[in-house]
């Protein structure tokens, strides 16, 4: 019995969401996860560190490793589960004079011919009635569902004046009075349910146990005309009985269609059942996320067992076949389903996907951000990319940011993190919320660059704490600048998971705001314990693809800061004279994570980049942004040198200028200062 339940609490997706709305419990979506406070070390904080599994009824809190399943997260959070259980329609078991009685814990067969309503354990026409009552009709036409024309498949629960059905005497006065039946291919009764006509929670019970079935089995096969055995050649699966039951109300007059509902998302049809299906299948589950990958999972299993199968979906804003009705009305619900049912016969399910499924969806994404731009009167969307704020960054950007890791890489003491934080700090000017981890230097020595820059007071002034009255007043006057409000520093996180665990505080924090990540460096991060012992490049490699998911499940631009090796730099590119390194050979020095990158970009010194006439004075360093990986493919000219490369300069008030912008400036009569290399930080 135990593994039983488990079995049924795995397959009833989102059950936990539900036990957290019981408990009262906070939670949210953020990317593709349903996140909230671990119950265990989190108690009473609303600090979302723990990940809530759909699929699995499970949970993992990424600060106490603490993880369990529906049983535990109840204990945690003080609900009684077994209760829970009841309350969903899991289990079924009441107390009757003082003793517990177990409740059709699965129905007995009985091979019979015609339908049988009863069991060892029921007799459906003993506490139900094919006389619907008429609150029961009112609240079917409330659905948009004709009562008469589903009269077949429906029974009112009777007023039973019986001891030992005493709790369906309780479930009639609490307004559960609509019965739905389910049947196997030969006509027995495999399970029922009960519906609550007045909204209470929950709207439905599960008076058959642990069992569920789907409902239209029975009807795979039918008797013609001349009294010959025939098989459906089409059926179309539905979603739960609301949706069955509006199918059949629709169609109550088209003998030929075949409607069957499986009972959850997660509900997979038996061996039997599958070899008994028609042999072309259209798959309409709901229009939500649940829906859609339960529609994929629905198709591989019965395509893998030789069936033709098509993925149906909605048209966007109708979320069922319920709602399909409701908001168009019979008739144009009719001629919308023939619509939905030809979209997808044009597109067969394959197990392999090709090109054209990843088009379908890419267009249908495309269609969806196109009338959410006309609702908001709009000619177009916006652009998914995020500006910098600087025009000569965002083409050295393909246009700007989008989400994936990008790396910014070079030779020690190049000034890395000095152009990563004036990075930052143009994006936080610019509205952007900026999440920077620092492995290697203390926030306070972050915030004390990003003051010199905006006051102009040396840093090594601050740093000593020779400060004046006067200038004490302008480091307060300028903390109180809008960009320390968008950039949020962590200096603690030093794996993997505290990484990905801080994104998940952060981006609670700016709420609806995109978030952009900056990691100085990469080198610094701790390896997974898996490959503590491995190759180094392993190691980077492996840590490089992780950042690389976060990037994606979060959908987050994430800049990761990368060193090479001295010895590589004067390294030179095969049949090249000039002495300038092969970028590409020392990129690879950071440990292979080219291969997980959106883009790569690597710091170099200008050389005999410098414009004519230009003159170093009133600059800490020039340095050149080379291009180096890029999603779109690599950008170069007839010698096959990169010929994306931007001058970088002016890191005293922490501002990124193209030299190509600044050649033309009245530099003749600047005094030229000598660099002092103390003044930028590594």
């Amino acid at each position: 019995m135990k593994k039983e339940l488990n079995e049924i609490i795995s397959q009833e997706q989102g059950l936990i969401l539900r036990l957290l709305d019981k408990a009262g419990w906070n939670y949210k979506k953020i990317g593709k996860e349903y996140m909230g406070a671990c119950p265990v070390c989190n108690n009473g904080h609303n600090t979302p560190n723990t990940v809530f599994n759909l699929d699995t009824n499970s949970f993992k809190c990424f600060a106490c490793q603490s993880s369990g399943g529906l049983k535990d997260l109840s204990n945690h959070l003080q609900i009684d589960f077994k209760e829970f259980l009841k309350e969903e329609g899991i289990i079924s078991e009441e107390k009757n004079n003082g003793k517990k009685d177990k409740q059709y814990q699965g129905f007995e067969k009985v091979k019979n011919a015609n339908k049988s309503y009863t069991t060892k354990e029921i007799n459906l026409e003993k506490i139900s009635s094919l006389v619907i009552e008429q609150d029961v009709k009112e609240y079917l036409k409330s659905r948009f569902i004709n009562p008469d024309r589903v009269a077949n498949y429906i029974r009112s629960l009777k007023p039973i004046q019986d001891k030992s059905f005493k709790y369906l005497e309780d479930y009639y006065k609490e307004g559960y009075k609509l019965l739905i039946p389910s049947f196997d291919l030969n006509g027995n009764l495999k399970a029922v349910k009960i519906r609550n006509i007045k909204g209470k929670e929950p709207k439905v019970k599960n008076l058959s146990g642990f069992k569920q079935y789907p409902l239209g089995i029975d009807e795979i096969f039918y008797t013609d005309e001349e009294g010959n055995i025939q098989k459906h050649d089409i059926a179309v699966i539905l979603e739960g009985e609301i949706d069955y039951l509006t199918a059949k109300s629709l169609f109550y007059d088209h003998k030929a269609d075949l409607f069957i509902a499986i009972p959850s998302v997660n509900y997979k049809f038996q061996k039997e059942e599958k070899e008994a299906l028609p042999e072309r299948i259209f798959i309409l589950l709901d229009n939500d996320q649940a829906g859609k990958q339960a529609s994929e999972q629905l198709a591989r299993d019965l395509k893998k067992a030789g069936k033709q199968v098509y993925i149906a979906s909605y048209p966007e804003g109708i979320k069922d076949f319920n709602e399909l009705v409701e908001k168009l009305g019979e008739e144009k619900a009719k001629e919308e389903f023939s619509e939905i049912i030809y979209k997808a016969l044009l597109n067969p399910f394959t197990l392999t996907k090709t090109l054209k499924d990843t088009g379908i969806n890419l267009l249908k994404r495309l269609e969806e951000r196109i009338k959410k731009a006309e609702a908001e009167g709009k000619d177009k969307p916006e652009p998914i990319v995020l500006k910098t704020g600087l025009e000569f960054l965002d083409n050295l950007l393909d246009g700007g940011l989008r989400r994936g890791l990008y790396a910014i890489a070079g030779q020690p003491a190049i000034g890395k993190t000095s152009f990563t934080l004036a990075l930052s700090k143009h994006l936080a000017e610019a509205g952007h919320k900026v999440l920077f981890f620092s492995l290697e230097m203390t926030d306070e020595d972050l915030l004390i660059q990003l003051l010199s820059w905006i006051t102009g007071i040396h840093k090594r002034k601050i740093l000593d704490e020779e400060i004046s009255k006067i200038e004490l007043n302008e480091l307060q006057e300028a903390l109180e600048h809008y960009i320390f409000r968008n950039i949020f520093i962590d200096i603690e996180s030093k794996t993997i998971d505290d990484i990905e665990n801080k994104v998940i505080d952060t981006l609670n924090d700016v709420g609806d705001k995109r978030l952009i990540v900056f990691i100085d460096y990469l080198q610094q991060i701790r390896p997974s314990k898996e490959l503590l012992r491995s190759d180094y490049r392993l190691q980077m490699k492996d840590i490089a693809y992780k950042l690389k998911e976060i990037a994606n499940k979060y959908e987050l631009p994430v800049f990761v800061i990368s060193s090479t090796q001295r010895e590589g730099y004067n390294a030179k590119p095969d049949g090249k004279k000039k002495t300038e390194p092969n970028y590409i050979a020392m990129f690879k020095e950071s440990g292979d994570i080219e291969y997980s990158l959106y883009a790569g970009y690597f710091l170099d010194y200008p050389r005999e980049d410098l414009p004519a006439g230009y003159i170093k004075a009133n600059y800490e360093l020039p340095i050149k942004v080379v291009k180096v990986k890029s999603r779109f493919g690599h950008t170069k000219d007839e010698n096959h040198n990169q010929i994306f490369k931007v001058s970088v300069l002016n890191f005293k008030n922490g501002r990124l200028e193209d030299i190509k912008d600044l050649k033309n400036k009245d530099n003749e009569n600047r005094i030229v200062e000598e660099f002092d290399e103390y003044d930028l930080l590594y």
